[in-house]
């Protein structure tokens, strides 16, 4: 089976974390610290603050805003759960805005149509490694006096016009979960340019504790280890390598893929402003084929990941109170597959995924179901 998506862990990852267990010092202390500041300068922020999840930062980014029952977050109709629920934890409510066909990345138009008295933030996804277009966001949150916050837990060094996202918002907010472009194992960061958010996520992170024996508010225990910041010392120092192969791959796949059954979805020439990073290699089946393809693959030793298949707003939880129009996610929902394209993969893995791919030639009568 060539697996969609590995942890990329090799012996220097293995002896940082050996050299944590040895020291017995577990608890979040110099090595994060050192995470924190390397990371900051990587994404170009004055500050990063890291927890155990990207869910733990978004809710600590929210709280830090002040987001409360008074509130409205915009975000993204197709994107992960923790995106809404994120929002809910904080005591905030959400709008879903539609996304775009060609790259199911939040559309600005859709936006500016759900912004009203309270609404308080913006919250671009950057689906599956590629950039939001952050220029049109920014401005309508400027416009708007609104807050940006960056959901970046798919595109760990990717750019905007040569900029790292997670720099454009006034906190943003990735994931190190193992899969992800660069992993803690599990774990998060918040980046910054603001002094006071960088203080107040610092108190929420651990129990709101302003010293050993003061606590000044409601916090959480959302600290980082050593452990997780000693590995991700490690993978930052990767990040660039790994994405690049990641790149290179789905550039290879996006070439040798020739099947009218299976298109790739970001075509990446025509938005050279912007570094995709590709957390996975994205193509668009119609639904109609998706049963048989899903099957083709699994026969043939091939992973995939097949997620989002319905907009949030539709999910069970918010049953009956949202009532949209998102034509683009309902259209995307389900038809983005995800294809191998991680750093593990040499080009007889690639070329066996082309193969499999352009291979994949349902009969009419299966295309519509019957046997």
């Amino acid at each position: 089976m060539i697996k969609v998506a590995i942890p990329i862990i090799g012996q220097e990852e293995i002896d940082a974390a050996v050299e944590v267990l040895k020291s017995g010092m577990y608890t979040s202390g110099k090595i994060v610290n050192k995470f924190e500041e390397e990371f900051a300068e990587y994404i170009g922020t004055k500050y990063a603050v890291a927890c155990n999840s990207g869910t733990a930062a978004l809710h600590m980014v929210l709280k830090c805003l002040g987001i409360d029952e008074d509130s409205r977050v915009i975000v993204p109709d197709m994107s992960f759960f923790a995106s809404a629920s994120s929002v809910f934890m904080a005591g905030g409510g959400v709008e879903f805005a539609d996304v775009k066909y060609d790259d199911c990345n939040i559309n600005p138009k859709s936006i500016e149509k759900l912004i009203d008295l309270d609404t308080r933030a913006i919250m671009p996804v950057h689906f599956y490694g590629n950039p939001c277009d952050m220029d049109e966001i920014m401005k309508i949150a400027d416009d708007n006096n609104l807050f940006v916050i960056e959901d970046c837990a798919q595109a760990h060094g990717a750019e905007y016009k040569g900029k790292k996202v997670g720099s454009f918002g006034i906190a943003n907010c990735f994931s190190f979960f193992a899969t992800k472009n660069m992993t803690t194992i599990e774990g998060g960061m918040i980046t910054t340019d603001e002094k006071y958010i960088y203080n107040k996520c610092k108190q929420l992170r651990s129990h709101g504790m302003t010293d050993r024996n003061t606590h000044s508010m409601i916090g959480y225990n959302y600290r980082m280890t050593e452990l997780n910041g000693a590995i991700g010392r490690v993978q930052l120092r990767k990040l660039d390598e790994m994405n690049d192969k990641r790149i290179n791959n789905s550039h290879y796949l996006h070439d040798g893929i020739k099947t009218d059954r299976v298109h790739s979805l970001v075509r990446e020439e025509d938005y050279p402003h912007k570094k995709h990073v590709y957390f996975w290699f994205p193509v668009e089946v119609n639904p109609i084929w998706i049963p048989k393809f899903m099957e083709h693959l699994q026969e043939n030793g091939i992973g995939y990941r097949h997620r989002y298949l319905k907009p949030l707003h539709t999910q069970p939880l918010f049953k009956g109170q949202y009532d949209y129009d998102n034509s683009g996610a309902e259209l995307m929902s389900g038809r983005v597959f995800g294809l191998p394209n991680h750093p593990g993969l040499g080009y007889k893995d690639l070329d066996k995924v082309i193969e499999v791919v352009n291979n994949f030639k349902p009969t009419f009568g299966e295309k519509h179901g019957v046997s």
